[in-house]
């Protein structure tokens, strides 16, 4: 998958146009959201762990609790970060309809779900079937498939049909 991801990289750099934006002198120069990148990367690391972990050790142990606690925190910090503090928010929050939220929460749940399906999937032909490498990775092939097929779809309906 790091190969199929690395030849997207090239292929959407030679593809893509570049962006022409006309500043002006009076037009700030983009800024880095620091603040919203650390809260909501710290957010989704402990959360993701919490959950996690709380499948290996189980729920009585209380780092799981304290971690999953503190990652809503973070999350709570960078939704504030996205409407209080940030000048040029890569997504808006303030600025979303109600539909558009519901789509980009259809499409993190989506995204989400793949990976872990991926994650698992793996593990079943590691552990269970106990192939190798090469024998694991020829079947894979068909989630890379998959994967490519729903993202086309993805960019062919959203160009037809109204979400936001």
């Amino acid at each position: 998958m790091g190969i199929v991801l690395f030849t997207y990289t090239v292929a959407s750099f030679l593809i893509l146009p570049a962006d022409k934006i006309q500043r002006t002198k009076s037009d700030s120069k983009p800024t880095f959201d620091f603040a919203g990148t650390i809260t909501g990367v710290t957010g989704l690391i402990l959360s993701n762990f919490a959950w996690n972990q709380a499948g290996v050790v189980g729920w009585q142990v209380l780092y799981t609790y304290v971690l999953l606690v503190v990652g809503i925190l973070f999350f709570a910090a960078f939704v504030f970060v996205k409407v209080h503090v940030a000048q040029q928010p890569l997504v808006p929050i303030k600025m979303l309809s109600k539909e558009a939220a519901f789509a980009l929460s259809i499409i993190a749940c989506g995204g989400g779900s793949f990976g872990i399906w991926v994650y698992y999937l793996w593990q079943l032909i590691e552990n269970l079937r106990h192939h190798n490498s090469l024998p694991m990775a020829a079947q894979q092939i068909p989630v890379a498939i998959s994967r490519l097929v729903a993202l086309l779809l993805v960019g062919f309906l959203i160009s037809r049909i109204k979400v936001a």
